[in-house]
C-alpha cells in the first residue's frame, strides 16, 4: 500500500495518546516525575518505561515527510503535565528497516533521533470531551473536520468524533503502518467522491 498523492491526503492528522501510541495510560500505569529518556523511552520515578507501539516511529516519520498536513495530538488524560514532559522527552528513533521502509513510502532526508515533541505541530491534552479538542484544532487552523482523520483506541471517542465528520479510525492494538496507511487510502477515496 502507497501514500496518496498530496492533494488528496487529509489536512490534518490526529493521535490520541494512551493505548494509541504507546501500550498504557500515562495516568494509571506510571508513577510520575521525575521522567527521564531512557533507550528509546521515558522513564518514570519509579522505573517503568513508557516506550512506542513498534510501527509508531515509522508513522511518525511519514507525518513529518507530509509537507501540507498537520500532525496533533488529543488525550483526555487526568495527567496532562505528565503526557507533556513526557513528549519533550521521548526520542521518535528509526532503526535501519524502519527508515528502508520510510524511504520508501516517502523520501526525503531524515534528521536522525528527533524529539517526539518536535513531530507535532498541535496538542490538546486535557480531560474532558474529545469534542472540545477536534473543535480547538478546527478552529485554530481553520480547518474543516472532513479534512481530519483521527487515531484512537476508545470507541465512544470514536463514535463522538466521526459525528463531525472527521475521518476516525479504532485502534485496538496501537497504531500500526498498516492501520495508517489504509486511512490514509481510505480517505483519498472518500474525498475523490466528494470532490
Amino acid at each position: 500500500m502507497e501514500i496518496p498523492t498530496e492533494n488528496l491526503l487529509p489536512k490534518i492528522i490526529v493521535f490520541d495518546l494512551d493505548y494509541t501510541l504507546w501500550p498504557l495510560w500515562l495516568d494509571t500505569h506510571l508513577d510520575g516525575p521525575p521522567f527521564e529518556a531512557s533507550g528509546t523511552g521515558v522513564k518514570d520515578c519509579s522505573g517503568n518505561v513508557v516506550e512506542f507501539y513498534p510501527d509508531v516511529p515509522v508513522v511518525l516519520e511519514i507525518c513529518r515527510r507530509l509537507s501540507n498536513t498537520i500532525l496533533a495530538v488529543a488525550s483526555r488524560t487526568h495527567e496532562p503535565r505528565w503526557a507533556n514532559q513526557i513528549i519533550s522527552r521521548m526520542k521518535v528513533r528509526l532503526d535501519k528497516e524502519q527508515l528502508s521502509k520510510v524511504n520508501t513510502l516517502a523520501p526525503a532526508s531524515s534528521p536522525g533521533d528527533l524529539l517526539f515533541q518536535e513531530y507535532i505541530d498541535h496538542e490538546e491534552i486535557y480531560p474532558g470531551s474529545k469534542l472540545k479538542h477536534f473543535k480547538s484544532i478546527s478552529k485554530k487552523y481553520n480547518i474543516g473536520f472532513e479534512e481530519m482523520v483521527f487515531f484512537d483506541d476508545e470507541f465512544r471517542n470514536i463514535k463522538e468524533i466521526s459525528k463531525l465528520g472527521v475521518k476516525c479510525v479504532y485502534v485496538q492494538e496501537g497504531v500500526t503502518l498498516k492501520n495508517f496507511l489504509q486511512a490514509l487510502n481510505e480517505f483519498a477515496q472518500e474525498k475523490t467522491l466528494r470532490l
